[in-house]
């Protein structure tokens, strides 16, 4: 037998090549997730979501105020418009020329919403005995006794791509749970 160095290297090369396409090949096998299977869809705010999630942030500002005694008016921008926002806001300011001070939060139910268009309402039940109050000079004010939590309904408007409270009132002849 004759051996040549050309032959050799002919060999290890193709044998190399061989060994390169398998391990391509098994990397391809079913072995591994089909991308279009294991892909996670795109979640997309539902619009009732959007809204509902609008309608949350009126809450936050609003307790932030009452929890600040500092009533700015410019604290519901890009939140909130109407002249319930007049009446929320003199309420507030009430609040703080009396001396009190909102403490913590109260607790929020589920944000039930729905949308009609650029239109939405929201409903929400609002239990205010955790949400404590104290003094200006920080004295801690007896806590509201445990009671029934009271529903909100807010109406709100889409306005350039995005929700704005319009309008927050009580809604006495609906059910919280």
């Amino acid at each position: 037998m004759n051996f040549s160095l050309g032959g050799v290297k002919r060999v290890l090369l193709a044998s190399l090549a061989t060994l390169t396409l398998s391990v391509s090949l098994a990397a391809c096998t079913d072995d591994k997730p089909d991308p279009k299977v294991s892909a996670s869809p795109t979640t997309a705010k539902s619009e009732a979501d959007e809204a509902s999630a609008a309608y949350q942030r009126y809450w936050d500002v609003y307790v932030q105020l009452a929890n600040s005694g500092d009533v700015s008016p410019a604290a519901f921008s890009s939140v909130a418009d109407g002249t319930f926002v007049e009446r929320d806001l003199k309420k507030l300011g009430d609040q703080a020329d009396e001396g009190l001070l909102r403490v913590g939060k109260p607790k929020f139910s589920d944000f039930q919403t729905t949308v009609d268009g650029d239109t939405a309402t929201s409903l929400v039940c609002r239990d205010d005995s955790p949400w404590g109050a104290k003094t200006a000079d920080g004295k801690d004010l007896p806590p509201l006794p445990a009671g029934d939590p009271f529903p909100y309904q807010a109406k709100l408007e889409k306005r350039d791509g995005a929700w704005i409270v319009v309008d927050v009132a009580e809604k006495a002849d609906a059910t919280c749970p």
